[in-house]
C-alpha cells in the first residue's frame, strides 16, 4: 500500500506542511503546478479547490420546513423599505419579506454571470428586485438563476418527492390501509430511504425554479 499522502486542495497542502515547519509562502506557481497530479484544466481545478475549501470551512445552518436557503443572504440588508415593491408582485407564492429576499438572492446569483467575485458594484435592492421580475417574465423563462434559492421541505413533502418512477399500486401500509404514513414502503423499501426527498438535483429542498414552473402550470 502506498504511503503517499493525498490532498484535495492547495490549502490542505499548506496547512499540512505548516505542521512540519515547511514554509510555502515563497513557492512559485510552477512549483505548485508540478505537485498537482489532477488531470482537469488548471483553472477548473483551481475553482474546484476553492469550492472544496469553502465547503469544509462552512458551518451549515439547519433550516426548518418552509425556510429558505438563500445565496448572498448575509449581504441582504435594509429590505423593509422595499417590501411594498414585493407586495405588489405577480409572484404571490411567498410572504412579502421572504419574497423580497428570494428575489434579491436570485438576482444576485444571476449577476455572477457577468461580474467578478469580490469586485461587484453595489446595486440598489429595488433594482435587483426589478432584475428578478424581468427574468421570470422573460419568454422563455430565464430559469437558471432560480436554481440556487431553495425552500426546506416538511417531512410530508420529503415523502411525496420520489426519485425515479413510481407505481402507485406498489405502495402499501405495513398495517394495511390507504394512507401513506412514515411506515409506508415502496417496492419493499422504506419511503424514508435514499429515494425520497429529491426535488430535481436537490434533496430536502424545493428548488425555486421548480416552484415557479409548477406555479405557472
Amino acid at each position: 500500500m502506498s504511503n503517499i499522502k493525498k490532498f484535495s486542495s492547495r490549502k490542505e497542502v499548506t496547512e499540512f506542511l505548516t505542521t512540519k515547519e515547511i514554509d510555502t509562502s515563497n513557492w512559485s506557481e510552477e512549483k505548485w503546478l508540478s505537485l498537482n497530479k489532477g488531470q482537469a484544466e488548471i483553472h477548473i481545478m483551481d475553482l474546484a479547490e476553492c469550492i472544496y475549501d469553502a465547503m469544509n470551512e462552512s458551518t451549515p445552518k439547519q433550516l426548518q420546513a418552509g425556510e429558505w436557503h438563500l445565496p448572498f443572504e448575509d449581504k441582504i440588508h435594509g429590505i423593509e423599505h422595499i417590501v411594498q415593491v414585493g407586495g405588489t408582485s405577480e409572484n404571490p407564492i411567498l410572504p412579502s419579506i421572504s419574497e423580497i429576499k428570494v428575489k434579491i438572492s436570485t438576482a444576485m446569483s444571476a449577476r455572477t454571470s457577468y461580474t467578478i467575485v469580490g469586485e461587484e458594484k453595489e446595486i440598489k435592492l429595488d433594482t435587483l428586485v426589478r432584475l428578478h421580475d424581468k427574468l421570470i417574465t422573460a419568454n422563455p423563462l430565464h430559469a437558471s438563476p432560480m436554481e440556487h434559492c431553495a425552500q426546506a421541505m416538511s417531512d410530508e413533502e420529503c415523502l411525496s418527492f420520489i426519485k425515479g418512477k413510481m407505481d402507485v399500486e406498489e405502495f402499501h401500509e405495513k398495517e394495511g390501509g390507504d394512507d401513506f404514513g412514515p411506515d409506508a414502503y415502496y417496492s419493499g423499501k422504506s419511503m424514508q430511504d435514499e429515494s425520497t426527498g429529491w426535488c430535481r438535483n436537490f434533496r430536502g429542498f424545493k428548488q425555486y425554479r421548480y416552484i415557479l414552473e409548477n406555479q405557472k402550470e
